[in-house]
């Protein structure tokens, strides 16, 4: 059965040929070339990850590890609801919209860290 949505055709016609002209030196992608379209996108889709994130068993007491945080899209919702969160990116441009989004929401909680993470 077909879905409603064609995911791989969008992943192939939109996301692919996007990311080929990203591209950083080993290939992989350099997301501080995408920092401020993501962010957007993050703006875009806060009440529907908030929604989600809403739905996890987070308490004031713990504390959450966001790797690859990007914009702080779950980072500054998580930060709500947790004691703390550490947020990891590689991408300075990402950090700094984390940072600038962060602030703009009050929360202090927040320990962004750069580096890179591989696993």
């Amino acid at each position: 059965m077909q879905g409603l949505v064609d995911y791989q055709a969008i992943l192939e016609r939109v996301f692919l040929p996007t990311l080929q002209k990203v591209k950083g030196k080993g290939g992989g992608v350099n997301w501080d070339n995408v920092a401020n379209m993501y962010n957007e996108m993050t703006r875009m889709e806060a009440a529907s990850t908030l929604n989600l994130l809403s739905n996890l068993p987070i308490t004031k007491d713990d504390s959450v590890l966001d790797v690859g945080c990007g914009p702080a899209r779950l980072s500054v919702p998580l930060a709500k609801l947790a004691k703390s969160v550490s947020s990891l990116d590689q991408f300075a441009n990402m950090l700094e919209y984390a940072k600038y989004n962060a602030k703009e929401a009050g929360e202090n909680n927040i320990n962004l860290i750069q580096k890179v993470c591989s696993y």
